[in-house]
């Protein structure tokens, strides 16, 4: 039997004929259009018509549409077609209609759409391009996946990463040398004073390329770097102080106060600099500051400039939306097809219930043990962690986290280099009792010594001074000796201090900071430093000194791209650093419109897809689609 508004609309039709006349022998110029009739509930209207959403009334389409075999417009359809849009479709490979009438696949920049036994995918363009999980990069240059999907070229200052056939390496910046994987300021780095690997003594410092036992006049002493706090990057205004290396652009130093300037062909836009015109940032596509919108099921990409969108996994591009034709009330089956309001949408059919084991959520039936935009619940949303994204089993929320990144507690950590999470959650690297600082690389502990000590029994040491280390590591020297120059004697000489039989500078000595025994501990990821007798703190790079801590610009939520520029979430959903950048992503079931994350599913104002307004007659916005009650 019809839905009552379709049988109204036919007794209607029916009473027109019967009022004007019917039969051979009756002539009438009356037209019995359905025309300018309003759409029933479900916004539809009887065969040949369609429904205008603006003003919700039924209008004639020059073609009929259909979900099955019939009749199409050049004549009936073979065995295994099916009537889209009024042509003879194979809905197991054709790319606008995958599976379901209406229902288009969408693929990201560099690839092709295809269609595959009635599902959507993709393939790259070329074999050169390599599908890194929904996209396709050119793993020989690309240094966010060099060699092979994941692979990150690391970004130290001074320099720039580079992807070479699919081998990393780095460019310095003009003025700075190219030591091993390093690029460094031979003019003032003591461990590279003059040139690669020339260090300083203990005690020395590194004064316009050459060893001295204090800087130049006009510079100041940072940790034995002895640098223009007025234009060094690395200190500027204060010693420790490093300015933020932007990718596309390099740091600068202006009267003690950073900066930045980007190079030819990219806009500053605010902490990063991005080709806005031909580059690939969804956050400034186009201009600074205007991000492109991303759908809930897809993401948003920026091509030359221009945004896009691709739908992902078992979602397809309806009407601008990506759906489930599978469960979505407003495309059930088709794009061509929605159910009445009362109705829902299972297994892509509308009917009154929804089907075992799951739940109606709003019209949509979903199995709230692993939705995670009804986990458990209806409307209990999993929130995705900054480095990952949420999971539902069971009802229960969870986490699942980035390549390089360890769920500890709830959050994504990047336990390949965390010092204080170093190879796992728990293990926190521990730093030698003075003159140096803790290191993780690739998950294992170690240690870095300050310019002009020797690591020995994990600890660092001056062999100029130390009782226990005396000239090289074990040769401790015998009681009542002292360790003078690197040679066991009886007493200091000059102006050094005994301190326990280490003949010592108290005035740059970490263990020994303005008094025997006062050792100089800095904050995690950092270096002690004793200038002048008081203890200080620098940080090794990539770390920057943020107040009293050592954090990195490149991946901090509080300090992203600079010191106190924080990555702050939206509502209903979470924030990442990456690169010195923010960027927000919005949890499961929210899509991202003009930077806040919204319900498209219910949003009046933005009802089905961003921007999408419902009119005055339309009263709601039920599953993605304008309605009128």
């Amino acid at each position: 039997m019809l839905p009552r508004p379709f049988r109204l609309l036919v007794a209607l039709a029916l009473a027109t004929l019967i009022v004007f006349g019917l039969g051979s022998a009756c002539t009438s110029n009356v037209s019995t259009s359905l025309e300018n009739l309003r759409c029933d509930a479900g916004q539809r209207c009887l065969a040949g018509y369609e429904c205008d959403l603006d003003s919700n009334t039924c209008v004639k389409i020059g073609l009929g549409s259909g979900g099955g075999a019939g009749e199409s417009s050049s004549g009936t359809c073979q065995e295994g077609e099916t009537v889209c849009g009024g042509k003879c479709v194979v809905l197991d490979d054709d790319e606008t209609n995958c599976g379901r009438c209406g229902a288009t696949c969408t693929a990201p920049p560099l690839a092709e759409p295809i269609c595959a036994g009635g599902r959507c995918e993709f393939v790259c363009e070329s074999e050169e391009l390599t599908r890194c999980g929904d996209h396709c990069l050119d793993t020989r240059n690309d240094v966010e996946n060099c060699g092979d999907c994941g692979v990150r070229c690391p970004m130290d200052s001074f320099s720039r990463p580079e992807c070479v056939n699919g081998e990393c390496g780095v460019v310095c910046e003009a003025g700075y040398e190219q030591c091993g994987t390093l690029c460094v300021d031979t003019e003032s780095n003591p461990n590279h004073c003059g040139g690669c690997n020339e260090v300083c003594p203990a005690g020395q410092v590194c004064s316009e390329g050459m060893c001295s036992d204090e800087c130049a006049s006009y510079l100041s002493n940072c940790g034995g770097y002895c640098v223009d706090r007025e234009t060094s990057t690395s200190h500027c205004g204060s010693c420790g102080n490093a300015c933020a290396d932007p990718a596309n652009g390099k740091p600068e130093c202006v009267l003690g106060k950073c900066g930045r300037s980007c190079d030819e062909g990219f806009d500053d836009c605010g902490t990063s600099c991005v080709d806005v015109a031909g580059g690939d940032d969804a956050s400034h596509c186009g201009a600074c500051g205007k991000a492109c919108d991303a759908p809930a099921g897809g993401e948003a990409y920026c091509q030359a400039g221009e945004c896009g969108v691709t739908c992902s996994g078992d979602f397809v591009a309806c009407d601008g939306s990506c759906v489930d034709t599978e469960t979505n009330p407003s495309y059930c089956g088709s794009c061509e097809i929605a159910c009445e309001l009362d109705e829902v949408c299972s297994d892509g059919k509308c009917t009154d219930d929804c089907g075992s084991g799951q739940v109606n959520c709003g019209g949509v039936c979903v199995d709230t043990n692993s939705n995670t935009a009804n986990c458990g619940d209806c409307e209990h949303v999993c929130t995705p962690p900054a480095n990952g994204s949420p999971t539902c089993s069971g009802g229960s929320c969870g986490i699942t986290c980035n390549d390089d990144y360890t769920n500890c507690n709830g959050s994504c950590l990047r336990t390949v280099d965390d010092t204080q999470h170093c190879g796992d959650c728990d293990t926190v690297c521990p730093p030698p009792a003075s003159g140096g600082s803790a290191t993780c690389s690739n998950g294992t502990c170690g240690i870095a010594c300050n310019t002009g000590l020797t690591e020995c029994d994990d600890g660092c040491v001056n062999l100029a001074s130390s009782a226990q280390h005396c000239g090289e590591c074990g040769n401790a020297c015998s009681d009542g000796e002292v360790c003078n120059g690197g040679s066991c004697s009886a007493t200091c000489g000059g102006d050094l201090t005994n301190c326990g039989g280490s003949c010592t500078n108290t005035a740059v000595d970490t263990a020994n900071c303005g008094a025997c025994g006062n050792g100089c501990t800095p904050p995690p990821n950092g270096a002690p430093l004793c200038a002048q007798g008081d203890c200080d703190f620098t940080c090794p790079s990539p770390y920057t000194r943020c107040g009293d801590q050592c954090i990195n610009p490149q991946t901090d939520l509080e300090h992203c791209g600079g010191c106190d520029i924080g990555c702050d979430p939206p509502p209903n959903g979470s924030a990442t650093c990456s690169g010195g950048v923010c960027s927000v992503s919005c949890a499961p079931g929210f899509s991202m419109c003009d930077g806040q994350c919204v319900d498209t599913q219910t949003d009046r104002a933005n009802c089905g897809k961003c921007g999408r307004q419902c009119n005055a007659l339309q009263l709601v916005c039920a599953a993605g689609k304008c309605r009128v009650l």
